[in-house]
């Protein structure tokens, strides 16, 4: 069950289930994660995983959402925030660089899921939508 934004995909990461979600903003937009399943899959252990989810939900509160998925709580943030948190943690040695690949082959298999299930019209349609709002100034 999940209160919130659809729960699109969960691939594995090292091993470890990384739920994809629907953006909750209305029109096109790319996908988000779970961070604590991503912090998990990264290889955090349980509290230097709470510490950084904490400044994270302070330093970045317009961009992350909580949700609630499989009975748990979890934050939710854009692809891109992902993306950048884990280049962080790559960058200071506290994840396996190889991480970034996994990240991006799992992103991967969720959009290969979402492309499978629309018409060539609407993937087309949603591409020019994020296009657009990236040009805009958007979160895309």
């Amino acid at each position: 069950m999940s209160i919130g934004p659809e729960l699109l995909a969960k691939p594995s990461v090292n091993d470890a289930t990384v739920r994809f979600f629907q953006a909750p903003a209305d029109g096109p937009d790319f996908f988000w994660l779970s961070l604590d399943d991503l912090l998990r899959a990264a290889g955090l252990k349980a509290e230097p995983r709470r510490l950084l989810l904490k400044d994270i939900r302070r330093d970045a509160a317009a961009s992350v959402r909580t949700t609630l998925c499989d009975g748990s709580i979890t934050s939710i943030a854009p692809y891109s925030v992902a993306q950048a948190i884990l280049a962080n943690l790559i960058s200071t040695g506290q994840v396996p660089g190889s991480s970034m690949g996994k990240l991006s082959r799992a992103a991967g298999e969720v959009l290969d899921q979402i492309a499978g299930r629309q018409r060539p019209e609407d993937i087309r349609r949603w591409v020019a939508g994020l296009l657009k709002r990236s040009e805009a100034g958007g979160s895309a």
